[in-house]
């Protein structure tokens, strides 16, 4: 069992799908370059989700991921998140 207290709470999941442009949160420990290592502290990023994965970013399983970016500051999911 988990004991909450200040540092340890529970996390929000998310509702239904978010659509296509709906800006979301990404929070994750993912590394901030391509190959790089993870990141040593939790981080986060507001970002539009991304309507056509395969072009933004190849393969991509849409079963199981939600495809987000932010086309001017470059912010996104990286390998870890």
């Amino acid at each position: 069992p988990v004991s909450f207290n200040r540092f340890v709470q529970p996390a929000c999941l998310p509702g239904p799908e978010p659509q296509v442009n709906s800006s979301v949160v990404l929070i994750g420990w993912g590394a901030e370059q391509l190959g790089g290592s993870p990141y040593h502290q939790l981080k986060q990023a507001l970002v539009k989700v991304v309507g056509d994965c395969y072009r933004f970013w190849g393969q991509v399983d849409e079963d199981k991921q939600i495809c987000v970016g932010h086309s001017v500051t470059g912010e996104s999911a990286c390998q870890g998140d």
